[in-house]
């Protein structure tokens, strides 16, 4: 009851100061909590690997571009092959994201991926992918060549193949 009258006795100010550090103690000892880094780094993993996703999947329409200008050629749209040609690039989009999310899952548990058959099945996607994007900025069918789309259509594969290597890393951890 003593503290209770004391705590009354103090003026109004004090009171709430009183209260604002105890919550301040109270934070201070559970942000030294190791199970809170646990927390914020899980958090900035799956902020990682989502934005991780969107750029791939940014990078993947932009490359979708090129590989149907590649295979298209002169054909016209009504030419089913010409909306056939659309499909290629996420055919091949869609293997390296099956590819990357079982690479992150053998990663997460410890398990070594020894297979140069993996290794090389993401390059050769990924070099299809190139391949199919430079040769039509390279030799465009109408037009001068543009330094600006070689470049860009250089840099988007290549920055989709760092993107596969690296996301299987982000995610296992």
């Amino acid at each position: 009851m003593r503290e209770g009258a004391e705590s009354s006795r103090r003026p109004r100010a004090v009171r709430r100061l009183a209260k604002r550090l105890d919550v301040a103690r109270q934070l201070h000892d559970l942000e030294q909590d190791a199970a809170l880094e646990i927390v914020e780094i899980e958090r900035l993993r799956v902020s990682v690997t989502r934005a991780l996703w969107i750029f791939l999947a940014i990078g993947s329409v932009f490359t979708t571009t090129g590989v149907q200008d590649f295979l298209a050629g002169h054909l016209t749209p009504a030419d089913p092959v010409w909306w056939g040609c659309w499909g290629v690039e996420p055919c091949l989009v869609g293997v390296l994201i099956t590819v990357l999310r079982w690479e992150a899952a053998m990663i997460a548990r410890g398990i070594d991926i020894d297979s140069k058959v993996v290794a090389w099945l993401k390059r050769f996607l990924l070099g299809c992918t190139l391949i199919m994007n430079v040769v039509p900025a390279l030799w465009p069918r109408e037009g001068g060549i543009s330094a600006g789309m070689v470049a860009a259509h250089i840099m988007v594969p290549i920055l989709v193949a760092m993107l596969a290597e690296v996301m299987p890393i982000v995610q296992a951890r």
